[in-house]
């Protein structure tokens, strides 16, 4: 079963190139991210071809499984990730914030399938992400990351200097012990540890890495962002971690995206896909992977994707998803 319906997504005429194809924006947010594996899904669908893809986090995972694939194979090998990772229980039958809550608690307690496991003793870190770099080899070709067609940056912090490292195949080649760099949010995860060096993830710098030098051929780009400024007001503790998250990570992203549009040049035309907030959502919502949480956030992510306008204007044409969703 797939955590979302393919026919769903529709699809555009063979051969027909979608008009926002350029680079890709991926922003990191743990489970958050299926619903940005679900808009990834839709927008590949429907012919989107990405020359360069830059991520964080979770963001730096659907990186490599959309560059370390072709064609089709890059849907399939999304929504296997996915597959892998979402956890059966305790999700109940409703997506309420008690289940939220306690499927990120049991989570962080028991890892993530495909993803994490227990560190034993939890002396950097509570989870070690060793079953990602496992998955990632099933999934990926990296041959294909670093010689392929399509350019891959992601972004890690050096957990010493404390530093942003952005690690880019223009420059040099990545493997999976970069995504898992890219990955590692204490106290979560332990440091990832890449050619004498430790890292940990991206997003503590910035949640949404750039090429350097950008291509002065792409004009289009695509931001997929799993959190938002507005939400529900914060009636408790719960609601209140729960916001602070979105607005850390939130403005993040605003901040840079002038500087975006600015270096696509003129006529430069910025789709922003967020996601936002959720009553349902609790502050565990970055680690409840619950089947049912997991396919409600994938849905929400091809339906948003699917309004993209299909005769972009330049500027920046922001879409955001329902609350409910």
């Amino acid at each position: 079963m797939r955590p979302g319906d393919p026919a769903l997504a529709g699809g555009a005429p063979a051969g027909e190139v979608n008009p926002w194809s350029g680079l890709l924006l991926l922003t990191g947010g743990s489970a958050l991210g299926a619903f940005q594996a679900g808009a990834c899904a839709a927008l590949l669908r429907d012919g989107l071809q990405p020359s360069c893809v830059a991520g964080t986090s979770i963001g730096a995972v659907h990186a490599v499984l959309i560059a370390g694939n072709r064609g089709a194979e890059r849907v399939s090998a999304i929504e296997r990730f996915w597959e892998i990772v979402r956890m059966r229980a305790p999700s109940g039958g409703w997506h309420t914030r008690w289940t939220s809550l306690s499927s990120g608690a049991v989570a962080r307690m028991t890892g993530v399938p495909g993803m994490a496991r227990p560190r034993m003793p939890p002396d950097t870190g509570l989870l070690d992400l060793s079953p990602l770099r496992q998955t990632l080899d099933a999934l990926v070709d990296f041959r294909l990351v670093n010689d392929g067609p399509v350019r891959v940056v992601i972004n890690a912090v050096d957990a010493v200097s404390g530093d942003e490292v952005v690690f880019d195949t223009a420059s040099e080649r990545i493997g999976p012990a970069h995504v898992l760099a890219s990955s590692a949010l204490p106290p979560d995860f332990a440091p990832v540890e890449v050619e004498g060096r430790t890292y940990w993830d991206g997003s503590l710098a910035c949640n949404i890495p750039q090429p350097e030098d950008l291509d002065p051929a792409i004009h289009a780009a695509v931001l997929i962002d799993l959190f938002g400024l507005e939400g529900p007001p914060p009636r408790d503790l719960d609601r209140a971690l729960s916001r602070r998250m979105d607005l850390v990570y939130a403005h993040q992203v605003l901040l840079r995206r002038p500087e975006l549009l600015r270096r696509l040049g003129e006529g430069g035309r910025l789709l922003h896909l967020a996601y936002g907030s959720r009553p349902q959502d609790s502050a565990q919502k970055t680690f409840d992977y619950g089947a049912r949480t997991i396919g409600r956030r994938w849905r929400a992510g091809e339906a948003l994707a699917r309004q993209a306008p299909r005769d972009p204007r330049p500027g920046i044409t922001e879409l955001r998803a329902e609350w409910g969703g």
